[in-house]
């Protein structure tokens, strides 16, 4: 455990103040498996193509974005 480091048990989230790829890879899932809401005061992004599986939805609030390279 790091102070640097919050981990909250509820939601799933790490929050760090700032994440490094040693080996220069930030590696995403082609496919969105569950509902997922990027949340006011966030933004996301993908490296596609990305599908949703059947039944998940991604939910982008009012004026944030989700975007897919």
């Amino acid at each position: 455990g790091s102070s640097s480091f919050t981990y909250n048990s509820t939601t799933g989230a790490l929050t760090a103040p700032e994440v490094v790829a040693s080996n220069g890879l930030l590696v995403n899932s082609t496919t969105v498996s569950t509902n997922y809401t990027v949340a006011s005061g966030n933004n996301a992004f993908s490296v596609g193509p990305i599908t949703t599986a059947s039944g998940a939805a991604v939910t982008v609030s009012a004026g944030q974005r989700w975007v897919i390279i």
